[in-house]
């Protein structure tokens, strides 16, 4: 009977011989995660961001955030638009489509309110 020899694992070894973990690659601060890398010097009075502030750049929500913010499904959305109940959406590639979330916002707030039950 032949009795089958287990299967040869080559495994990386780390330059001092250890054996390396694939894992967990260079343990201990060694990988490249943990090593420091410079930071630029802050100027001050100047913020990278400030221009950012002037003129924001509208938001576009793709069709399942418009969905899961309206709580429906997308297809009720198709038809609200289709019906013109809804804001329209802005092409954004052959097929891709996204709606403003400012129009959206105003959309919301416009619904009416439910009134209680006296």
């Amino acid at each position: 009977m032949w009795i089958r020899s287990p299967p040869i694992i080559l495994r990386r070894r780390k330059p001092n011989g250890k054996p390396l973990n694939p894992f967990f690659p260079g343990t201990r601060g060694q990988n490249s995660y943990d090593t420091a890398r410079p930071v630029a010097p802050r100027r001050e009075g100047i913020s990278p961001l400030s221009h950012a502030n002037d003129n924001p750049a509208p938001r576009l929500l793709s069709p399942r955030a418009t969905a899961a913010r309206t709580s429906t499904s997308f297809r009720t959305i198709q038809r609200w638009v289709r019906d013109r109940k809804f804001p329209q959406p802005v092409r954004l590639g052959a097929n891709r489509i996204g709606f403003y979330e400012s129009e959206i916002n105003a959309w919301l707030s416009a619904l009416p309110r439910v009134k209680e039950a006296a």
